[in-house]
């Protein structure tokens, strides 16, 4: 995603800059720390885990499934900009593509 607004750039540069490289690779793996995560986050991410359990190992009907209800479930509690919702319904995309592929 490209930040085309230079305020808004400035100050996403500046929190970049003040992060540490931990915190950097957290933020770009999308992991949050434990002890920091809220209980419905951690939910999201114990059924996404399913998800990933489930395309890795090819049973991709079922992680269909998993992906929907991470889906539905982000965006319930996280709304439709959230990257967690932004990343189930990419998950799910995925896993429909190679299901019907």
């Amino acid at each position: 995603m490209l930040i085309k607004d230079p305020e808004k750039r400035k100050q996403m540069e500046t929190m970049i800059n003040a992060m540490s490289e931990n915190e950097l690779i957290e933020l770009l793996n999308g992991i949050d720390s434990e002890k920091n995560t809220p209980p419905e986050r951690q939910h999201w991410k114990e059924i996404n885990q399913q998800v990933v359990n489930a395309y890795q190992s090819g049973h991709y009907s079922k992680g269909i499934a998993f992906a929907e209800k991470a889906y539905q479930y982000a965006l319930k509690n996280f709304g439709e900009t959230d990257p967690d919702t932004l990343i189930s319904i990419n998950n799910l995309a995925l896993l429909q593509t190679c299901f019907f592929s």
